[in-house]
Formats: C-alpha cells, sequence, structure tokens
C-alpha cells in the first residue's frame, strides 16, 4: 500500500471517529468523609443525560443549555417527592448539585460543589 492512500484512509478514520466521540463529564464529591462520583454521559439525538454509574436509573433532563451553562434535572417520587438539579459551568467545568425533598427531616448536604472533567 503506498503511502498516500494510507494517509487518506487515516484522514476518513479521523474524521468518521472525530464525530463518534461522546460527551462525558466526571464529576467527584465527598458526602460523610466518602469519595464518590457522578458521571453522565450526553445521549444522542435526546436532551437528556445518562447518569454512567447507575444506568438503570431514569435519565436527567436538560433544563437549560448554552456554551456556558449545562443545567441537568431529575425529579420523581420514591416515598417522598424529591427534586435534584445539577448547574455545570462549562468553561471553568465547575459544578453545584442541590437536592430537595419533601421530608421533615433536614438533609446534611443539600448543595454539593467541585470540578468535573470532561472524558
Amino acid at each position: 500500500m503506498n503511502s498516500d492512500l494510507k494517509k487518506q484512509i487515516l484522514v476518513v478514520l479521523f474524521i468518521f471517529s472525530s464525530n463518534t466521540v461522546a460527551e462525558i463529564y466526571s464529576c467527584p464529591f465527598i458526602v460523610d468523609d466518602e469519595a464518590m462520583l457522578f458521571r453522565i454521559e450526553r445521549i444522542e439525538d435526546e436532551n437528556k443525560f445518562k447518569d454512567l454509574m447507575y444506568p438503570k436509573q431514569k435519565p436527567w433532563e436538560i433544563f437549560f443549555e448554552d456554551k456556558s451553562y449545562l443545567v441537568l434535572t431529575d425529579y420523581g417520587t420514591n416515598s417522598n417527592f424529591y427534586m435534584e438539579v445539577f448547574v455545570l459551568d462549562k468553561k471553568s467545568l465547575t459544578y453545584q448539585w442541590s437536592l430537595t425533598e419533601s421530608t421533615i427531616e433536614v438533609i446534611d448536604d443539600p448543595v454539593v460543589k467541585g470540578k468535573c472533567i470532561v472524558e
């Protein structure tokens, strides 16, 4: 195989592989002295992100997104109504994640803050 043909094949492979790169954010945090990871991936052709650590849970919905921010929401009922909001600053990759629940009990850590990495 000549070198020009090899270069052309490599260019074509690069073009196709760059279009299939997934958008994944990994966001570590600590709760009760335990290190945890919030890891999400954009679902193509949907307005949602999948939780890669708990893939059987329903996907997070994109509430708002522009060049600077990504805001995800999740809500539902277990034994009580709950709502979670995840706000990511895309430029600094810092985030805040809050949880509100309809119980009398006060949640110890209703807001988690940190920095994500893009995989």
